[in-house]
Order: C-alpha cells, then sequence, then structure tokens
C-alpha cells in the first residue's frame, strides 16, 4: 500500500530508454511543495507554473472526480487511500502538467481545500 500521501505512480524522475538504461540528460525537474497551506500560506498558481485559467480548469475537474469519488462526510485524512491515489492518477491523465508537482502536492492540495469547503459549508 502507499504512504501517505499517495507516491505519484505516473511520474518518471529517471525515464529509461529503449534498452532500459537510464537517460541522465533527460531528468525531470519536479517542483517541491511550498510549506504551509495552499490559500493560506501560498497560493497554487503561484507555484504550479500554469495560468490561472488552466489552474481554475484543473479545479473543476478535479472537484467533478472528488465528487465522484470520496466520502463528504469523512476528512481527507480519513478517506482511502486508493480513493486518493485513483483521484490523482485521473488528474493527472487529464492535467499532464499535475505530474511536475512532486508527490501530487498540487492535486492533494486542491482535494483537501474541497472537502474543506464542503466541511466549511461554502
Amino acid at each position: 500500500m502507499f504512504a501517505y500521501p499517495p507516491p505519484c505512480s505516473l511520474r518518471t524522475c529517471n525515464p529509461l530508454d529503449e534498452d532500459g538504461e537510464s537517460e541522465t540528460s533527460s531528468v525531470v525537474v519536479l517542483i517541491p511543495k511550498p510549506k504551509g497551506k495552499a490559500g493560506k500560506t501560498y497560493k497554487l498558481v503561484n507555484h504550479v507554473q500554469c495560468s490561472l485559467e488552466q489552474l481554475s480548469d484543473m479545479e473543476t475537474h478535479i472537484s467533478v472526480i472528488v465528487k465522484e469519488v470520496l466520502d463528504f462526510s469523512c476528512t481527507y485524512m480519513t478517506q482511502e487511500q486508493s480513493k486518493i491515489t485513483t483521484i490523482c492518477e485521473r488528474a493527472a491523465n487529464q492535467y499532464p502538467d499535475l505530474l511536475k508537482c512532486d508527490s501530487n502536492w498540487a492535486t492533494l492540495d486542491i482535494i483537501k481545500i474541497i472537502l474543506w469547503n464542503h466541511r466549511k459549508g461554502c
């Protein structure tokens, strides 16, 4: 089972060529998670390296998936890890730029915000 939060199972930091050899010249540089909480101490749009419109589209898409997959009566920490991983994978399939974020931090932050806003009654 995955460690919590689930690691990004879709990214490769050192892609392999056809012979199975590591291509050191094509190492993917991942965006580290900023310190703090999204929306409180940092803004996602400043760190995800996308436009505000793209981020809004990502958030809308992830929100639809969250509504399909997660139980809104539970907090983020009590959700099933496999469901969180499913959301991360589906979001990354639609928005490959999310794979640039180390360990899915942007997707996880969006999920947390959606759950928080729902529990607050927003």
